[in-house]
């Protein structure tokens, strides 16, 4: 069983998205390239990207210290011994599921708990993510108690080469509701293991995997990552934000939903691009204009919607020969690139189409309550 040794990508913090105006200072609406229409922007400036959007966090070299679960030992304390790793996970109290648990049937939540339990196998389905970065791999069709779970995912990701460490420092799980539900009640079982050094020693790393039911059995249908340097945030309703960076003027943000067949499923991904990274949406149009050494004060972001691109730009400040040059960046990357450049509305219309597409409400897109993990 060999771990993934792709090389991760820096990331800087999470990437809260929220529509505020375009804002063209010494640039008149009358001059706007979109033919009189206010070109509006769903991320934030360059200034609020890093005072308020982006969490702050050390330089690569330095990963982020994150406050251990009140339920590890402290640092001097004595690790668990061998025979208590083998363990099984402690008994799900019902009554302490049910206030944490969004309305389901009750063939569902029996099942959940059983194996919560450690009573009762999950299977990995056999349309589970394929070698795809980011996520555990798991073999089709391999059957885990809970236990077994936890030891393949421990084994899987803490090298003896790099650590001492044998087992996760701890699991937990949570309930989410499935946004495409008829009545409502349908959910997924998230479980989490924590613990897994992908980034660094004790970093606090997991990986998430989403149980789902079908026809009266357990299936592990998809699963992601997280580690010092990314994130991801799930709600109660069904949504899940997450993101990353590949440097610190390229960041990428998306916004899913775990369906009901326990596939997550991305409603849009978001690329934000500043200063020289804004050269890739035509590079050869970007050195002409800007040359080589310059660094345009400015955002591009770019929308994955379905199949189609969307592109926004922000432009905090800039001057008469600074806007004559993004402009025409901006019209030639149109007319050269077929690039799509779309106001707040367009953007918000593709949207709802793909909220449509997937039979789920387009209110789901704004955020709610934050999923509830239980120690297990």
């Amino acid at each position: 069983m060999e771990k993934n040794q792709k090389q991760k990508t820096a990331v800087t913090g999470l990437l809260t998205i929220s529509c505020i105006g375009m804002v063209l200072s010494g640039c008149t609406a009358k001059e706007n390239p979109m033919e009189g229409q206010t070109i509006e922007s769903i991320v934030p400036s360059p200034e609020a990207t890093a005072a308020e959007a982006i969490t702050d966090v050390p330089a690569v070299n330095e990963p982020t210290e994150i406050k251990p679960a009140e339920n590890e030992p402290a640092e001097n304390e004595p690790a668990e011994n061998e025979s208590a790793k083998n363990e099984p996970a402690k008994e799900i109290d019902p009554q302490t599921a049910a206030e944490n648990t969004p309305e389901t049937t009750a063939d569902a939540q029996s099942l959940y708990e059983q194996f919560l339990n450690n009573g009762i196998p999950v299977t990995v389905s056999e349309d589970y993510p394929e070698n795809v970065y980011g996520i555990p791999v798991l073999e089709k069709g391999g059957s885990f108690t809970l236990a077994e779970l936890k030891e393949y995912i421990s084994k899987y990701y803490l090298n003896p080469e790099y650590t001492s460490k044998t087992t996760c420092d701890h699991m937990q799980y949570a309930y989410i509701k499935c946004p495409d539900s008829a009545d409502g009640k349908a959910k997924n079982l998230l479980v989490k293991l924590v613990g897994l050094n992908i980034y660094s020693d004790n970093d606090d790393s997991y990986a998430v995997f989403v149980v789902t039911k079908d026809n009266d059995r357990l299936y592990i249908t998809d699963g992601y990552e997280c580690w010092a340097r990314s994130t991801a945030t799930e709600y109660i309703n069904g949504t899940l934000i997450s993101a990353g960076s590949s440097g610190a003027d390229d960041h990428q943000a998306e916004l899913s939903v775990i369906l009901s067949n326990g596939k997550i499923t991305d409603i849009y991904s978001a690329e934000f691009l500043s200063g020289q990274r804004t050269s890739s949406v035509s590079s050869s149009t970007y050195y002409e204009i800007f040359g080589d050494d310059a660094e345009p004060d400015w955002t591009i972001s770019i929308y994955s919607i379905g199949d189609e691109k969307y592109y926004q730009y922000y432009i905090d400040e800039c001057s008469e020969d600074e806007k004559a040059r993004y402009m025409n960046y901006i019209d030639r990357c149109r007319e050269e690139q077929g690039i799509r450049w779309v106001t707040d509305e367009e953007l918000e219309a593709a949207v709802k189409n793909q909220c449509s597409s997937l039979g789920i409400d387009h209110g789901v897109t704004r955020q709610q309550e934050e999923v509830v993990w239980n120690d297990l």
